[in-house]
């Protein structure tokens, strides 16, 4: 991946398309069944979290140890924030954090003016960061906080690709918090 192309963390706020069925009877019921896998509140089965080599690397540099110093395990504890291990296949915590998880709160603001039926040509100065599908599938588009005009172009026509596979559905416009 090219320096151009290096994705970032969306911005703390952020727009997401949820896309439903037109004759969803309501609207609310279903976003919250098509969002709540994407909350990042939401309690998962503790697992593995692999720690690269390269991150061991930078702690270890911070705290001017070698990377296999038997001190850099306690000092990815504190990097972590959770007890880290070692063992044959490297270092690693458990996390029960959701994995999946883009936001932890989200808010319809008008139940008319942000429900589009598709598709819809007032749409287009909508820039969301993700859209998701009523097959429950997130789809993250690529932002740049520095990204250039077209760099938003180029995202916006991989929302309106999306959105052609959803003839006759409804767009609802939501804003997100991270």
């Amino acid at each position: 991946m090219s320096e151009d192309e290096q994705m970032v963390e969306p911005p703390m706020r952020f727009r997401v398309l949820v896309i439903i069925p037109a004759n969803t009877s309501d609207i609310v019921r279903s976003v919250e069944h098509l969002m709540a896998p994407y909350d990042s509140e939401r309690p998962v089965a503790p697992y593995r979290v692999d720690i690269s080599v390269e991150e061991r690397g930078v702690v270890a540099q911070r705290h001017g140890l070698l990377p296999d110093d038997p001190e850099v395990r306690d000092k990815l504890s504190d990097w972590y924030g959770s007890p880290c291990y070692h063992d044959e296949q490297g270092y690693y915590y458990v996390s029960s954090e959701n994995p999946r998880g883009y936001w932890d709160g989200w808010i319809l603001h008008d139940g008319q003016t942000d429900v589009y039926r598709l598709p819809d040509a007032s749409m287009s100065g909508i820039d969301p960061l993700a859209v998701l599908t009523p097959d429950g599938v997130w789809h993250e588009m690529p932002y740049r906080w520095d990204e250039t005009t077209q760099q938003t172009a180029q995202r916006q026509h991989l929302v309106e690709q999306v959105l052609t596979h959803y003839p006759a559905y409804l767009a609802v416009l939501l804003d997100c918090h991270r």
